[in-house]
């Protein structure tokens, strides 16, 4: 799918904690290069080289790098990747939401429920930025129904935007979207970049500071104040399996303690979301259980690291589940970075 926006979220803070402005963020980056995912590695590594950084992940790990780096420097080099790749970007939307507090003090969710539920408006702004990526492609994808939709996965109950959204065969949902997806992880860090360098969160400021950053790109900023398209119209979750994005490459565990936090960082997981870049699927921690099994479609990877998970994916082919097996030494030698 090379017509398409990648679709990410944020929620801007400012000021003391108990005085703070709050507002959700979310932005859709058009990009339709079929060659994008070259185009990102050939931006993005000299621009590591550059800063002296090891590249460990094919996606830019901004949440890494300020985690070892400092703001400062992941910032710069966001700065410097984004200069490199703006030339492949044919559109930038940028949506937020804030509600005067006067005129909308409160709002009702879960009005499909038995009882309907009141919502302070500032709560509410706090509770949908959980599905705000969804809301931003919605605005986009109603503008441009012909260009697809990547979207970076988000748990939130049933609104009326993705029930609009899900109709569409060209909408793909993506697990850690903006560890696998190119469009995603642009989306991802010029919300970053917009977080820090805008002061005053209304449109004039918003579509300067989005214009300084991409330079000769078609930009837009919009106050998204459409409660009825992101209110939860039930307290059931969105059912986001039948728009997966696939191959997903799923990791079984062997029960140990802290398994789950280790293998995110590890360089099995980096091979699977390399894997994944070239594929266009995305890839996850299997987590035994109804929710996860929905996810699983034909085609899907499933890699074992020893008797535990070989015996998950055992009893998951025996009942059924026309999935490829792989052990972790396949993922390791075919996929390296």
């Amino acid at each position: 799918m090379d017509n398409a926006f990648g679709a990410d979220s944020n929620l801007l803070r400012r000021g003391p904690m108990g005085h703070q402005f709050i507002a959700d963020m979310g932005l859709t980056v058009l990009a339709t290069a079929n060659d994008l995912l070259q185009k990102y590695d050939q931006a993005i590594d000299p621009v590591l080289r550059n800063h002296r950084v090891r590249k460990v992940e094919r996606m830019m790990n901004l949440h890494n790098l300020k985690t070892t780096l400092g703001l400062a420097k992941a910032r710069q080099i966001a700065r410097d990747f984004l200069k490199a790749i703006i030339s492949e970007v044919s559109q930038v939307s940028f949506y937020y939401s804030t509600f005067p507090t006067q005129k909308i003090p409160f709002t009702w969710i879960y009005t499909e429920d038995n009882v309907r539920k009141k919502i302070n408006i500032l709560n509410f702004v706090l509770m949908i930025q959980a599905g705000y990526a969804l809301f931003a492609a919605h605005q986009s994808k109603m503008k441009a129904i012909n260009t697809g939709v990547m979207i970076d996965h988000f748990d939130f109950p049933i609104t009326r935007a993705w029930r609009e959204l899900s109709a569409y065969d060209d909408v793909k949902v993506y697990v850690r979207g903006d560890l696998c997806n190119p469009r995603i992880s642009l989306a991802d860090v010029l919300l970053d970049l917009m977080e820090y360098d805008i002061w005053n969160l209304n449109r004039p400021d918003a579509a300067r500071t989005l214009q300084s950053l991409c330079p000769g790109v078609k930009t837009q900023a919009d106050c998204l104040m459409k409660i009825d398209i992101m209110r939860p119209l039930t307290r059931t979750q969105s059912d986001l399996s039948p728009r997966m994005a696939h191959p997903i490459i799923f990791l079984a565990k062997e029960d140990l303690p802290g398994e789950s936090k280790m293998l995110e960082t590890s360089p099995l997981m980096y091979a699977a979301r390399n894997m994944t870049c070239e594929l266009g699927g995305c890839a996850k921690i299997f987590e035994p259980g109804p929710v996860d099994q929905r996810l699983i479609a034909k085609g899907d990877y499933f890699v074992h690291r020893g008797p535990v998970g070989n015996g998950v994916v055992r009893t998951l082919r025996s009942s059924g589940h026309d999935i490829i097996e792989w052990n972790q030494h396949d993922l390791l030698s075919k996929y390296p970075l």
